[in-house]
């Protein structure tokens, strides 16, 4: 079997909890090098309210969301709903309402997935608050590395040490370009809303 792997640098899968949603697999069985794995987020032709806050919760844990689809039942269809144009447009009418506010996310291929894995496996980060500004202290950076930031009833004011994007009222996508980034803060005023 380990042949089979030999020329893998990562793996994608569904979700099944057996794994980390991403990161390292070691099973030393199947391998001696380092293989990443990406499970899949969430089936992309369904949408519930759950899933959908499922998917919020990995946005925020890992800054990313990975979608996969059986379209197995689309190359024979038996039923008019297993036709490619019904299962294409459930899948697109979802990714559109769930990825919606993440639109500032880059969209990756699986091998540039594997190598944010890999950048955000390497690095350790530590946070710490003072007054209005959190400060993120990264160790083992190598090159640009993104997370996102959650406020409740704050805004992002300014970053140093990095950029931010607002993706939704609450939600910023915070690249560190630096080792130490500060990210100012400010309350929202809700007298003028």
């Amino acid at each position: 079997m380990m042949n089979f792997f030999q020329n893998l640098q990562t793996i994608s899968c569904a979700y099944d909890g057996a794994f980390p949603m991403a990161g390292y697999l070691t099973e030393e069985k199947l391998t001696e090098k380092n293989l990443t794995i990406q499970q899949m987020t969430q089936d992309a032709s369904k949408a519930t309210y759950r899933t959908d806050l499922e998917l919020l919760g990995t946005e925020t844990a890992l800054a990313c969301a990975n979608f996969s689809m059986d379209i197995t039942s689309s190359l024979l269809p038996e039923a008019e709903e297993d036709q490619w144009q019904r299962k294409s447009k459930a899948m697109f009418d979802h990714l559109n309402t769930a990825l919606a506010p993440f639109g500032d996310f880059a969209q990756t291929t699986l091998s540039e997935g594997d190598a944010a894995v890999r950048r955000f496996a390497a690095l350790n980060y530590t946070d710490s608050r003072d007054g209005d500004t959190v400060t993120l202290s990264i160790s083992g950076r190598n090159g640009e590395v993104c997370f996102l930031f959650r406020t409740n009833g704050e805004d992002v004011k300014a970053v140093s040490g990095g950029s931010f994007t607002m993706l939704e009222d609450g939600a910023y996508l915070i690249s560190a370009e630096q080792d130490t980034v500060s990210i100012d803060l400010t309350r929202e005023d809700i007298s003028h809303k």
